[in-house]
């Protein structure tokens, strides 16, 4: 009696690690596919043409800038389209190498739900609760890689001039 108890947790245990495994592997996953570049530019001015980028060229409302930390997040930025509503934000991270200064840009997209998406998540009864994002109505929306790499190139050349 007391191997088969031993036996069902060792299945639990095994079953809840493989689940936290497989939900922290996505989360890297999505962060490797993040481009990044390297300028051999002093913090300072690779701090200072990021910001002005984003807030100034961008017209994004700063949400976080941690200067000393390297961190610059904004407000979502709602706009409206031929495809319908979106929001979008952007995330920089600056952080000084050996080398020169390395930037990490991520622009987050999303789009609300279908109106048949929305009644179908409202009637499932004994559903498990979802992310945030998805209670609230708006799905994440793939970036191609060409926006990103837009945005370090308008980048580049801010610290060219």
């Amino acid at each position: 009696m007391r191997t088969g108890n031993n036996r069902y947790l060792f299945y639990i245990t095994t079953i809840l690690l493989m689940f936290l495994i497989c939900s922290c592997s996505g989360k890297q996953k999505r962060l490797s596919e993040i481009p990044k570049a390297e300028f051999s530019n002093s913090y300072e001015d690779v701090w200072n043409a990021l910001e002005e980028l984003v807030i100034k060229d961008l017209y994004c409302v700063p949400k976080k800038i941690d200067k000393k930390n390297g961190i610059l997040e904004t407000e979502w930025v709602y706009r409206f389209d031929t495809e319908g509503d979106m929001r979008w934000m952007i995330v920089g991270k600056v952080k000084k190498t050996g080398d020169g200064v390395v930037v990490i840009m991520d622009k987050i997209k999303e789009r609300p739900d279908t109106s048949m998406e929305r009644r179908r998540r409202y009637d499932r009864q004994d559903a498990a609760p979802e992310d945030p994002s998805r209670r609230a109505g708006w799905k994440i929306q793939e970036i191609p890689l060409v926006e990103i790499r837009g945005l370090y190139d308008s980048l580049s050349r801010k610290l060219s001039n």
